[in-house]
């Protein structure tokens, strides 16, 4: 006589993981709610005001080789 239990046996197996696209991910997490979507709206409005005036000062108008404080002040951007 064998006894055999089939069912401890057999190893469970999740089904994989649903994926979605950039768009969905972008309408449930950020545009979920009227509020979710004020808020997405005015960040991504505030990185577009000033990320290009940071990177203009910080990089493009920067003085790397300034010999003095003067004509670091000058280049107007970091020194």
């Amino acid at each position: 006589m064998s006894s055999a239990n089939t069912s401890s046996s057999v190893p469970e197996v999740q089904s994989p993981p649903v994926q979605r696209s950039a768009w969905t991910w972008i309408k449930t997490q950020l545009f979920s709610s009227p509020l979710n979507s004020l808020l997405t709206i005015l960040v991504v409005w505030l990185l577009l005001a000033t990320v290009p005036a940071l990177v203009e000062w910080a990089l493009i108008k920067a003085n790397f080789v300034a010999g003095t404080a003067q004509e670091c002040r000058a280049s107007g951007g970091a020194c």
